[in-house]
Order: structure tokens, then C-alpha cells, then sequence
């Protein structure tokens, strides 16, 4: 059966070239693909199909992460479901949705093996925590069993920030992991299952701060990482999709999201996934389909 790496990178839009744009600061490998579709709809280059997905819809506000996170990992227009865009974490009506329609539940239903393959510190569950994001709410509903950070160093599973630098300064003391490191962790993870989920929520973080250096810091740790882990993906057989919810990062001179086109980046097997996908929501079923094959 197919395998598919899905990387999910909150807050990363197709922006402009200007001094704004953190993308254009740095010699990136992401930057050649978004400065492609910034004059083109379509990428092609070294078995890397890439296109740009609107993420504002027929309602026209500033996209927000809780019903634009929904629409990608249910298949259903949650915009419109939820008459309008909801930001942060989903409330109780867009959880109604997940709970019903999560990729992860349709997953466990057609009994193919899928994982989220983010690590979690004991206190994020810890007490009665109503905001939780729309991944995690997925997995949950799909029976995900989470992995615990202190499985990071027998490298079974990888914290949001994959170097596990941030968690050194929360008080852990975890080795630091180098962007080969971390793509090695994820692709091995992904051996083991025909989905696999990781989440990447820095670029969001550093759009909202709108701190240049920042943000071309962690842009330049994340474009190794991904270069490192489209290779290892041709060579492990296994298809990488990656997309993101709305833009932010892009653009620093706005504090909040932007309604610019997001990158859809596909390499590997399923070429006909990136062809059916047109708009958010044809994120799962075209999964789904390609999973079922």
C-alpha cells in the first residue's frame, strides 16, 4: 500500500518579493518554489509538483487557522459549514465536525494504519484543557495514541520544534537534534505507517511576531529540514504532501494572517493527488482515494 508524509506548516503563504518577506532574505530552497508559483499556477522541477490553493473561499475574511485546519483534515468546507472563518482552536461546533469527519477517524474506519508523529509534553493534557488544536482534536477522534517527548531521544517521535532547542529551555534536557537528524526520525516514523502527520507551527509564531531575524532563523532550519526529507522520501518510496492553512510568515509588515495563496508541494507517487486538489478540502478525500489504491 501507498505511503504518504503529510508536514503541515501553519502560517506559510505564497508572498511578494519585498523586504517584508523573510523568504527572499536567505538563499532558500522553498523560496525557488514559491517565487515560481508567484508568476506561475503550476511548479515542476526534480520530481517536485507544487501549485497554489486559495484559502479565503467565497467568504471573504482573513483566513483563520481553526476552520481553514478543520476544511483540510475533514474534507468539508468548514467555512461555510461554520458561516465564516474562526480563528485559534475549534470551538464546540467545529469539534462536532472533527469528531465525525476527522482524516484520522476515516483512517482507523478503512483500516489503514496512520500516526501523528508530533511528541507531547506531560502538561498539555494535563488538568481539564479545553483548547486544543485541530490536529490534535483529529487524532484524538481517530484513536491516535500520542507519543510522549521523553520517547525523543530513543528517536521515536519529534517535538514541534524538531531540534528539541526549546525544550532545553523549558528545563528538559534533551540531545539537540540537527536538521539530518530529524528528517532520518520523521522518515523512519513514516516507514511504519501509510499516513503520517507532522505539524510545524514556528512560521506562524514568528509571522505574529513580526521579527525579521527570527523569522529568517527558523526558516532557514526548516527549509534544511525539508530539503533533507524530500530526499530521504524518494529514496524510502514514501509520497510527501505539504501545505499550509492561510499565510502569515510571508508577509511581516501585517500582525495577522494574509489572504494570499497557499503552496500545495507534492513529490513522489500520486501525481494525480496534486491535479484533483483545488481548493482545501479536496485535501483529504484526494488522501484518502490515494491511500485506498
Amino acid at each position: 500500500m501507498n505511503k504518504i508524509l503529510f508536514i503541515f506548516l501553519d502560517g506559510v503563504g505564497i508572498g511578494e518579493k519585498k523586504p517584508s518577506n523573510p523568504f527572499y532574505q536567505k538563499e532558500l530552497f522553498l523560496t525557488d518554489i514559491l517565487d515560481a508559483l508567484n508568476k506561475e499556477d503550476f511548479f515542476l522541477k526534480d520530481g517536485i509538483s507544487a501549485k497554489k490553493i486559495d484559502v479565503v473561499g467565497k467568504v471573504d475574511e482573513i483566513p483563520q487557522s481553526a476552520t481553514n485546519q478543520s476544511t483540510i483534515f475533514t474534507g468539508v468546507d468548514c467555512v461555510k459549514y461554520y458561516g465564516g472563518h474562526k480563528s485559534g482552536f475549534p470551538d464546540k461546533k467545529l469539534k462536532e465536525i472533527l469528531k465525525k469527519e476527522s482524516i484520522f477517524k476515516k483512517l482507523k474506519n478503512l483500516n489503514i494504519p496512520s500516526f501523528f508523529a508530533n511528541a507531547f509534553t506531560p502538561e498539555y493534557f494535563a488538568g481539564k484543557r479545553k483548547r486544543l488544536s485541530v490536529t490534535t482534536l483529529s487524532a484524538i477522534y481517530g484513536g491516535i495514541n500520542f507519543r510522549s517527548i521523553f520517547e525523543i531521544p530513543d528517536k521515536k517521535t519529534l517535538f514541534h520544534d524538531f531540534t528539541n532547542i526549546s525544550l532545553n529551555i523549558y528545563g528538559y534536557n534533551f540531545p539537540i537534534f540537527d536538521t539530518i537528524t530529524a528528517s532520518k526520525v520523521l522518515i523512519n516514523i513514516s516507514k511504519d505507517f501509510n499516513f503520517t502527520l507532522y505539524e510545524f507551527f514556528l512560521t506562524d509564531i514568528a509571522g505574529h511576531h513580526q521579527d525579521m531575524e527570527l523569522a529568517t532563523t527558523i526558516l532557514e532550519i526548516l527549509d534544511a529540514f525539508l530539503f533533507n526529507v524530500f530526499k530521504l522520501a524518494k529514496r524510502n518510496d514514501i509520497t510527501l504532501l505539504i501545505t499550509s492553512d492561510h499565510g502569515n510568515i510571508e508577509d511581516l509588515s501585517l500582525k495577522h494572517h494574509t489572504k494570499n495563496f497557499v503552496p500545495l508541494i507534492l513529490t513522489g507517487k500520486g501525481k494525480e493527488m496534486i491535479e484533483n486538489i483545488d481548493a482545501l478540502w479536496d485535501i483529504t478525500p484526494s488522501i484518502l482515494k490515494f491511500l485506498k489504491n
